[in-house]
């Protein structure tokens, strides 16, 4: 009975040894998504914007409550009415795929002009996207997690 035990465990090891690599994570998409996501907001292009974030979208700002749905969505809306919205490109970023699930931690900086006669105010911090994967191989943002430190340096 010993060497069948013998030939089994090294019919399992020969097995897991040829088994393919896991697929590579889908970073390039992931990325495409989170630049899709600034040229959305970037353009104060609503329908691009929304059509990125999942259906259970939730939203941790600071100084409030978190939001989910509906009300998660409602946090951006002045996005898309305002005079000019300049969000500029991530930095401090750090991408990390697994799976079908993505974390994306950034710093970034906002600046919006709600009408022609009001003056801008520009908005900076640090935040965490969390991107899920669907079947289709869309990625939507599902978390988003920011703070804005008070200071000057980042109020204006």
């Amino acid at each position: 009975m010993r060497p069948h035990a013998i030939a089994l465990a090294l019919a399992t090891a020969i097995g897991l040894a040829c088994a393919g690599t896991p697929a590579a994570p889908d970073i390039t998409g992931a990325k495409a998504a989170i630049n899709d996501l600034r040229t959305a907001v970037n353009g104060r292009d609503s329908a691009g914007f929304y059509g990125l974030l999942a259906d259970d979208f939730e939203v941790f700002p600071p100084g409030i409550e978190p939001a989910k749905g509906r009300a998660a969505r409602d946090v951006f809306k002045d996005l898309f009415t305002a005079s000019s919205v300049t969000l500029d490109p991530f930095t401090n970023e750090e991408i990390v795929v697994n799976g079908d699930l993505g974390v994306q931690r950034y710093t970034f900086r906002l600046t919006v002009k709600p009408s022609a006669t009001a003056p801008a105010a520009t908005e900076a911090g640090s935040g965490l996207h969390v991107w899920r994967r669907l079947a289709s191989g869309k990625w939507q943002l599902w978390k988003d997690i920011w703070t804005e430190p008070a200071s000057p340096a980042t109020k204006s």
